[in-house]
């Protein structure tokens, strides 16, 4: 179900008088001339396919915001492994509108879907999507929602890394926990770590069970590795005939008694001599 909702603020002189903006000038803003803001919100589109539908303007008239959250979405699709994105649109004029600001036309955040739909949201086929992850790295880290655990681990939990990689962001690690190879009873046991993966080997040790979350259901026959989760994932795109759902709420231009002049432009219905269509 799609649901559209239009808010229009009917601003007055004498309101805006109280809030000390002048006569003719936005609320909000306080800049004369200011379309009517409005805000966009997507549920569920492809984040390697982005497609604007019904919206068609969007991306015509702001081709940078537009093309800066096609980018986004791209790595969170192929960094994250995530599947579907959740993209909110804050935007008022057409860039072209705005001159040499024209990056002030529009802003766009993009998440992945998984803290809302779970798995769902997440590419298959690199591993189980089961690693365990803390409340906190939940809310603090929502990237780490659809990375897999590899086969070849029994389990795997998501930890944090003190080691900065060359992006100057923390690498993704988990703990593998597998099972023995070899046999004790011979001094051929031993444990190997998920093929393709980056682990530290030397440090694959048996388990302590020792407190924390590795304590419930533990097994001291078992072993552990810290491994890095891969930084990106050859994930294929898919395309979806619109969005999840999707809402949009806009106010009024400065003729309050008409509908807000950036509906025509956001649906593709109004176009603007000389502007160059975005992505």
């Amino acid at each position: 179900m799609v649901r559209l909702s239009i808010i229009l603020y009917l601003i007055s002189t004498a309101a805006t008088s109280r809030v000390g903006v002048k006569s003719g000038q936005n609320a909000s803003t306080g800049r004369a001339g200011q379309f009517s803001p409005w805000q966009l919100s997507y549920k569920g589109l492809s984040c390697l396919a982005m497609d604007s539908v019904p919206f068609a303007g969007l991306s015509a008239h702001w081709p940078k915001c537009w093309a800066k959250a096609v980018e986004d979405a791209k790595d969170i699709g192929t960094t994250d492994n995530c599947k579907l994105c959740d993209v909110d649109f804050d935007g008022s004029k057409p860039e072209v509108m705005n001159g040499v600001l024209s990056n002030a036309g529009c802003s766009a955040k993009v998440t992945c879907a998984a803290a809302r739909l779970g798995n769902s949201a997440c590419y298959e086929g690199h591993g189980a999507l089961s690693v365990s992850i803390s409340a906190a790295q939940r809310k603090e880290s929502p990237d780490l929602l659809c990375l897999p655990c590899p086969e070849g681990c029994n389990e795997c939990y998501s930890i944090q890394s003190n080691i900065m990689s060359t992006t100057g962001t923390k690498d993704r690690q988990f703990k593998c926990i597998t099972s023995p190879l070899g046999r004790a009873e011979t001094g051929g046991e031993y444990c190997e770590p998920p093929k393709g993966f980056n682990c530290q080997k030397d440090k694959c040790v048996k388990r302590t069970c020792k407190g924390g979350l590795l304590k419930w259901g533990c097994n001291k026959k078992d072993y552990k590795a810290t491994c890095d989760f891969p930084k990106s994932f050859d994930n294929i795109p898919v395309t979806f005939p619109g969005p999840e759902d999707y809402s949009l709420t806009v106010r009024s231009g400065e003729n309050v008694q008409g509908m807000p002049p950036v509906l025509p432009y956001l649906s593709g219905e109004k176009q603007i001599e000389g502007e160059t269509v975005g992505v």
